[in-house]
Parts: C-alpha cells; structure tokens; sequence
C-alpha cells in the first residue's frame, strides 16, 4: 500500500485549528478593548496566524489535486461532501428548532439546505463545490502551460488581481480606502490558491526549516505590526488592515506554513494521531457551528482552552458521525464500480 504522507496531514490539522481560532476570535471580541496591550497584541498575532486557515485548505487542495483528469469517477468524488453537508445542516435546522431561534417547515429547511443559510459556516462548502467542478480544467491549463516560466506568470497575474487590491485596500488616503486597482477580480482567490498548492506540488521546493520558520514568523509579524501601528484607543481595532483571506500577507503565511510543513515525515504514532484527526476536519468544520453557539454562548474562560474545547468537541462528533457515514459512502462507489 503507497504510504501516507503526514506533511498534508499535519497542514490540515493546522487548518482547522486556525479555523476553530478565527472563530474564537468573532464570539468573544478580544480585539476592541485593551488595545496596544499585551493580552490584545497577543491576539493579534493569533489572528493573523489563523487568517491563514482557508488558503492552507485550499493550497492543500491543489496540492493534492494536481493531477484529477476530466473523468466520471472524479466528479462522483463530491458525493460523499454533499451527504456530510446535508446530514450536518440538519442537525443544525434541528438545533435551530430546539432553541427556539427560527421556525422552519419541510420546504423552507430544504431550501435552507440548498441556498446554504442552513449552517452558518457553510459559505466554504458553496465555494468548494465550484472549485471541485473547475478542478479538471484548471489542470488542463496548468498541463498547458509546460513551462515554470509561464506557470509562474499565471500565479503572479492571478495574485495581482486577486490579492493585491484587498492589500492596498488596507492603507487609507485623506481618510479614503487606497481603491486604485481594478477590483473585480478578488472574489477569485480560491484559484489562485489553487494553483499556488499545484506549484508546489509539481515543483517540490525545498526550504531549510529555519528559513521556513524565520519566513513564516516574518509573515505572520508584518500584518501584525501594521495592525498594531494603525490601531488606536480613540478609533478602535484597524479591522480594515490586512484584513481577509483574499490579501497577500493572509497567502504569505499560508504559503510559509505550507512550506514548512508539507513535507514533514513523523514516527508512526503521531503519524496516526495527525491521519485521524485529518480525515475528519470537513465535518469538524461544519458541525463547530453549532457547538461553537453552544460553546461560546455559555460561561467564558481562557480563550486558547475554549479553542481547544470546541476541537476537541468537534472532533469526537465528527468521528461519530463518520462511522455512519463512512459505510454509506463505501456502498455508493462500490455500486457505482460494479455499473460501471
């Protein structure tokens, strides 16, 4: 059997804990009060840390996707996230009942379920089912390309237009956003994180770790101090500084983990820690929306120990859930094999 690299593991891993972080952060509001101390400053640098969660996700998923050619088998291969997106929001329309929050009939729960207002993270599922479906043609214009020259050309177009705008966003002008730069473009960073993974995939670079992890301190600081300078008693928390996934300074620390990480090998044991809590991350995602609401709703303490909470809670449902599932999954491509 080809064995299984932990580098991705470890990334994804990394990923959801970023996400479980990022959401900490939106429940409990460190950020607008006790500025420019050292509690506050701390946070920030947990942010701009965990801003990186959705490009390490997609980084891995064109890491791991390079190579998908346009065939039946491949796009079966979004069943299986369909299913765990619809059984999850329904445990969340359910939540939603129980706590009295909204009143929901056949109709408008399946149409919640579609329009993904169902679960209140599912915003990554719609934008992860377009990519999935794009994944074999953006390959062919990758295999197009047969040159470095010309597939980093692509990268650096992709980036200017998709990142660059959101980055000078950040910085203000006679009180006015720097909005010099066509902008219609940045909705589609999902790409160009796409192909940066599939670069690395193809090309393989190589990274001192030391270098790696001064690049990835360097990134993390930059965003950080900008935002500590621009931040202020008088005018609260910079939220427009650095701000988003779609920025270079969210893909630079993206980039640095993954580079620092992608290739790491583990002895066994934590090899098979880091494998089971990987497999599990969609769901965990999905179903931390309602514990982070019961979580983050309930009595508050030490934030990184509500972080750890809310991952570890996700993880034991996950794990649960997927051992219904999973048998399911196996019965559908086990047919779809014997038709086929």
């Amino acid at each position: 059997m080809k064995q299984r690299l932990n580098g991705p593991d470890i990334i994804r891993v990394l990923a959801i804990l970023f996400v479980m972080a990022t959401h900490a952060i939106a429940y409990l509001t460190p950020m607008g009060t006790a500025i420019h101390s050292l509690k506050w400053t701390v946070y920030v640098v947990i942010r701009f840390t965990s801003l990186s969660c959705v490009p390490l996700f997609i980084m891995l998923t064109g890491y791991l996707n390079r190579k998908k050619t346009l065939t039946a088998a491949y796009f079966r291969g979004i069943i299986p996230v369909l299913i765990s997106y619809a059984v999850i929001s329904v445990f969340c329309i359910l939540y939603a009942v129980y706590k009295g929050n909204t009143s929901y009939d056949v109709f408008s729960s399946i149409r919640s379920i579609l329009n993904f207002s169902a679960n209140g993270y599912a915003w990554y599922v719609e934008m992860y089912i377009g990519l999935f479906l794009l994944i074999p043609f953006l390959n062919l214009l990758f295999d197009r390309l047969q040159t470095f020259r010309a597939r980093l050309l692509l990268c650096t177009i992709l980036v200017l237009l998709t990142m660059l705008p959101t980055t000078l966003e950040s910085f203000r002008v006679n009180g006015a956003a720097l909005n010099i730069l066509p902008d219609y473009w940045k909705s589609a960073y999902p790409i160009t994180y796409y192909y940066i993974g599939a670069m690395i995939a193809e090309y393989r670079p190589r990274v001192k770790k030391i270098y790696a992890v001064l690049l990835t301190v360097l990134a993390i600081a930059v965003p950080s101090a900008l935002c500590w300078f621009f931040s202020s008693v008088e005018n609260g928390y910079a939220w427009y500084m650095m701000n988003g996934f779609a920025c270079i300074t969210s893909g630079a620390v993206a980039l640095t983990v993954f580079l620092l990480f992608y290739d790491v090998e583990l002895p066994r044991p934590f090899g098979v820690v880091f494998r089971e809590i990987s497999v599990c991350t969609f769901e965990m995602y999905l179903l931390s929306d309602i514990i982070d609401r019961i979580v983050y709703k309930g009595q508050r303490y030490f934030m990184p120990a509500m972080v750890l909470t809310v991952f570890v809670l996700s993880y034991l449902c996950a794990r649960v859930l997927r051992l219904l599932l999973v048998p399911l999954y196996k019965k559908i491509k086990s047919s779809r094999e014997k038709c086929a």
